[in-house]
């Protein structure tokens, strides 16, 4: 801890006249500046006595604003507050809220009995062991606070020697029921107290719930209400005891993730992406960035556009190579905390090129429409691809996807047609029930305008969703990309999917590639 650190946190916290008045404090000790500072504001408690917390980002500055209105509440003995963070993991939610807040509450004596909660016995004990550690060994606080080892120094409670008491307990412990003093816990803390396999058990999800409600919230002050909840985890699931709380009104929610915004050059990530497959492959993989080759030389265009929640050098490359290894499910709720919602996209990213690439090409188009031109009917979707033999690749390149009856969607369809100077390779219509019928409509539009393409009306076999799927799989293979600007419709389609109202765009895309596959193209 360097002495620069404290005085600008000093002069921060307490503005240049009151940092006069306390000139003549020692730096540490009992009485010294450093502990002076540490009980006005968590910011400097764990930036002055926790390394790894030294350079907090702004999320964290956050929290610990929102964490001195607890402290000052508790003081004053005015009503608690409810607060759940999920936030991701390696983001030290953990360091933050279970470990520098409850050291923080019984070391300054606002909380004279806080209560850890958890997964599982082991791991609430482990948490209270985190705590003793650093009671026991962190040099900074011994300095300052003294020993502070109480009477009882056990792996479920201690007790320190100002007399404050930190107890922990496992998920559906019975015990908790049994916490009493003359004065209620004015901390309780939970972290993590879900996982993967309890989130799977609707019969876990709503004993979690049970036991939540009356033993938790019940082991409060019920009276004065000065009690204040912290509730720590990760979305695992959409039906789970986290999303109660995300969804109850009278907790604050602090909800990040870890990748606010994706880079741009999202196949440019997708090289990189199977250059490290053939390395692993080899034996070869570069285990940090810094012996990463790929990574090293295009840096900058890798990320370039990325918005990250707390933008560590190198963070970007850490977390593309969690997701590659553990993949898009896993890191949709450990790093972007949604678990199978919007931002989680079973297609997978979009793989971007800015612009057409060179090279010889067939352009094969299909147009899935409708009978309908209703706000509420489906949109008529026309889409091109360009299939590259020599790369075994295919780029989207154009779609028309707009609200309109079939009669005007087929003029449009037919001149977009026209304003190719050779025919298409391909054009590619469904032609299931009634769109037989706009098929044919659309052959007689383009031999009317002396165009020679013949229109293959396809019946599609198989659930669309199968056929659907096959877009990830052939984008997260490097076989199929989309060029800049991404439609609006792809995006909302291609992102949303399968829980979008419309899929037209891309099932469109997925008559091409039903197309190519029959030609032995495209092979997975």
């Amino acid at each position: 801890m360097s002495n620069r650190l404290l005085y600008d946190l000093a002069l921060r916290i307490l503005g240049r006249d009151r940092l006069l008045a306390v000139a003549d404090l020692p730096l540490r000790g009992l009485a010294g500046l450093r502990r002076y500072l540490g009980e006005r504001s968590l910011e400097a408690f764990a930036r002055l006595y926790f390394r790894e917390l030294t350079d907090p980002p702004a999320f964290h500055q956050e929290a610990y604003r929102q964490l001195d209105e607890i402290a000052e509440a508790s003081r004053q003995n005015r009503r608690g507050s409810k607060i759940a963070v999920f936030w991701p993991r390696g983001h030290s939610k953990t360091t933050i809220f279970s470990k520098v807040l409850p050291l923080a509450a019984a070391l300054q004596d606002w909380s004279k009995l806080t209560v850890l909660l958890a997964n599982n016995q082991t791991a609430a004990e482990r948490l209270l062991a985190n705590i003793r550690e650093e009671l026991e060994t962190n040099p900074y606080l011994l300095e300052d606070y003294g020993n502070q080892r109480g009477p009882v120094w056990s792996s479920q409670r201690i007790e320190l020697a100002n007399g404050s008491i930190i107890t922990a307990f496992g998920r559906g412990s019975g015990a908790l029921r049994g916490v009493q003093r003359k004065q209620r816990p004015r901390l309780v803390i939970a972290d993590d107290i879900e996982d993967d396999q309890s989130v799977r058990s609707a019969t876990e999800t709503e004993a979690a719930r049970q036991w939540w409600q009356k033993a938790v919230l019940g082991v409060g002050d019920n009276v004065g209400f000065t009690t204040s909840f912290v509730y720590v985890g990760t979305l695992l699931s959409q039906d789970s005891l986290a999303t109660t709380i995300l969804n109850s009104p009278d907790f604050t929610v602090s909800l990040r993730r870890a990748i606010e915004r994706e880079p741009d050059r999202i196949d440019l990530w997708e090289e990189w992406r199977k250059t490290t497959i053939d390395l692993a492959g080899q034996g070869k993989a570069p285990a940090s960035p810094e012996v990463d080759e790929f990574y090293q030389r295009h840096k900058e265009e890798l990320e370039r556009g990325a918005v990250l929640l707390w933008p560590r050098p190198d963070a970007l490359w850490h977390l593309m190579r969690y997701r590659l290894a553990a993949g898009e499910a896993a890191f949709a709720t450990e790093f972007q905390n949604d678990p199978t919602g919007a931002g989680y996209q079973p297609l997978g990213p979009i793989p971007i090129l800015p612009a057409l690439p060179e090279g010889n090409y067939y352009r094969l188009a299909a147009f899935d429409p409708t009978v309908s031109g209703k706000t509420s009917a489906d949109y008529p979707a026309f889409v091109e691809v360009c299939y590259y033999p020599d790369r075994d690749i295919a780029v989207v390149d154009y779609v028309l996807a707009e609200k309109a009856d079939y009669r005007s969607t087929i003029v449009t369809v037919a001149n977009r047609v026209c304003q190719h100077k050779t025919p298409l390779d391909a054009l590619i219509v469904e032609a299931n029930g009634a769109f037989t019928a706009i098929a044919d409509a659309l052959q007689a539009e383009l031999y009317k305008l002396g165009r020679t393409e013949i229109v293959t009306k396809l019946v599609s076999s198989g659930p669309k969703a199968q056929r659907i799927q096959k877009i990830g799989l052939l984008a997260g293979a490097g076989k199929l990309f989309v060029v800049q600007p991404v439609h609006r419709e792809l995006q909302r389609e291609w992102q949303s999917w399968p829980v979008a109202k419309n899929d037209d765009v891309v099932d469109a895309i997925s008559m091409i590639i039903e197309l190519l596959q029959k030609q032995h193209c495209l092979r997975l």
